[in-house]
């Protein structure tokens, strides 16, 4: 007599199964009903099927003694656990790079700000922040360049499977922005401070101008053209940059309280584990 099908031993709970049957594959539509006098009954060797009757259940693939894929068809029925990508985070490199480019770009601007709006004009305090913030600058692109290069030979953790597809390119949009400001922020500061004749300080070290600039504005420059490129580093890219920020938070913030605990991932801690069982 020919061995019982898998699908007629499982469902009578015969776990005198052949070798050959260790191997089997159920049909999601059969794995869902049950028969008239109770639930279905799986092998002793899949208990964990035996306690998940209650929840309908799509089995793909049993293989061995475990499952190697469970999905629930109804979402009042799935339990609470976290997105795939919610245990995924970025390297330790990309999260330090991250925070200290923060950090230093909102002293910049706040240092800005001081320089312009609170100090008086042509005084040793306003040197000294103009200094300061000219060192700042030229650290945020050296650190930006690295992080590009982490970002080139790194590949990010994935977004949320349940994103819209046009949060994905608002997300997407916002991040080439911010790459895009943090280079021309500071080279278009590199650019003004190398319109004069007096040397640049980094730190204390001398600075090379950027090179072409006199070439392209002549040397000295016209005033025109300092005042524009003034206005184009104080007040448009920094407002584009403002802009730009609370969008990123705000998107990071609303992913967060919907379920898509996204920050985690630019942070050392990790999200709780989710629960194992129903």
């Amino acid at each position: 007599m020919s061995p019982p099908s898998s699908r007629s031993a499982v469902q009578r709970g015969d776990d005198r199964l052949t070798p050959d049957r260790r191997r089997f594959r159920v049909h999601p539509k059969d794995a869902r009903k049950a028969p008239p006098d109770g639930p279905p009954r799986w092998p002793k060797r899949f208990p964990e099927l035996n306690r998940s009757w209650s929840v309908p259940v799509r089995l793909d693939h049993i293989e061995g003694n475990r499952v190697t894929d469970r999905s629930y068809s109804s979402p009042s029925a799935r339990p609470s656990v976290a997105p795939p990508s919610a245990g995924v985070g970025y390297t330790t490199a990309a999260i330090w790079l991250h925070w200290t480019i923060a950090a230093l770009l909102l002293a910049q601007l706040a240092l800005g700000w001081i320089m312009n709006e609170v100090l008086p004009d042509h005084t040793p305090n306003q040197a000294l922040a103009e200094s300061i913030h000219i060192s700042l600058g030229l650290t945020i692109l050296i650190l930006v360049l690295a992080r590009i290069a982490i970002r080139l030979t790194h590949r990010p953790p994935p977004l949320p499977a349940d994103m819209p597809r046009w949060e994905r390119v608002l997300s997407g949009a916002v991040h080439f922005m911010f790459y895009v400001l943090m280079l021309v922020m500071p080279l278009s500061g590199w650019a003004l401070v190398s319109l004069g004749n007096h040397p640049i300080s980094f730190w204390g070290l001398t600075w090379p101008h950027l090179p072409g600039v006199n070439a392209i504005t002549g040397n000295p420059a016209p005033k025109a053209t300092r005042q524009a490129l003034k206005h184009f580093h104080v007040y448009i890219l920094v407002w584009i940059f403002v802009v730009n920020w609370a969008l990123h938070v705000a998107g990071a913030l609303k992913h967060q309280f919907d379920g898509r605990p996204v920050l985690w991932r630019m942070t050392w801690l990790r999200p709780p584990a989710p629960p194992t069982g129903p």
